[in-house]
């Protein structure tokens, strides 16, 4: 392999690394978003649980409807809360050896000599590492949607069931 292939890979890697870097922010962007909409739903559901033990406490026919709509609606928000934050911090694997390329977070003993594998294998370490952070994100990113959704129907459910009632 000549030099000029040898930069043309690393420049090639290097850009590759900065689209994981942006697919990562990308999921960062639908994080807070969820967040909003997870804080807001909530914050409207806490404002009626007045109106909700009102209608527990009256004996109205539909508070054992109201009790199932309350436990979904805390198990999906309870969810939903766990994979954004699971989202906001992923485990983030350490890039062993010395690395131009990445943070150095670990234990001091994985700092060996810079000189070992060249730039491609520093590069291609990095690339493994943020791929699997962008990945992990992503995938709670996907699972905090599904129970945002559901939490979204509940917290429907919720209101509904207190304008019946009420």
């Amino acid at each position: 392999m000549n030099e000029t292939s040898s930069r043309d890979d690393d420049a090639a890697m290097v850009a590759l690394l900065s689209s994981f870097q942006q697919v990562t922010q990308h999921a960062d962007a639908k994080v807070a978003t969820l967040v909003t909409v997870h804080a807001g739903l909530g914050a409207v559901v806490a404002s009626r649980t007045e109106a909700a033990a009102t209608v527990l406490r009256g004996g109205y026919r539909l508070a054992p409807v109201l009790i199932g709509v309350v436990a979904v609606l805390l198990a999906s928000f309870l969810a939903a809360g766990l994979h954004l934050y699971q989202a906001l911090r992923p485990r983030i694997p350490l890039v062993p050896g010395a690395n131009r390329y990445a943070l150095h977070c670990g234990p001091a003993e994985l700092v060996v000599s810079a000189e070992e594998g060249g730039h491609a294998a520093e590069i291609r370490a990095v690339l493994d590492a943020v791929a699997a952070v962008a990945r992990t994100k992503h995938r709670h990113v996907g699972r905090a949607l599904a129970w945002t959704a559901v939490m979204l129907v509940g917290a429907a459910g919720f209101l509904v069931l207190l304008g019946v009632a009420g």
